[in-house]
């Protein structure tokens, strides 16, 4: 789940502050390349019929992504 900062005064266990680097139209799922403070990437998904339907998602944007405790997946980068 992601929200607009605005919209959220984030600090709760898994969310963070981050900010849309692209945004990619997948059919029923959207994807959302988030900018992390550090400088991390983080990708999060968005299915059609989600809270965020009708709501702008441009790159810029400020959000707090959310998710739930099973819903981490920690994946490495080939070069590591």
């Amino acid at each position: 789940m992601v929200r607009r900062a605005a919209d959220d005064n984030g600090g709760a266990p898994n969310t963070t502050p981050a900010v849309i680097d692209q945004v990619v139209y997948h059919g029923f799922v959207t994807h959302l390349h988030l900018r992390l403070p550090a400088g991390d990437a983080l990708l999060a998904f968005a299915r059609d019929g989600s809270a965020l339907d009708g709501v702008p998602l441009n790159p810029g944007l400020s959000v707090i992504a959310r998710w739930a405790d099973d819903a981490v997946h920690v994946l490495r980068d080939a070069a590591d």
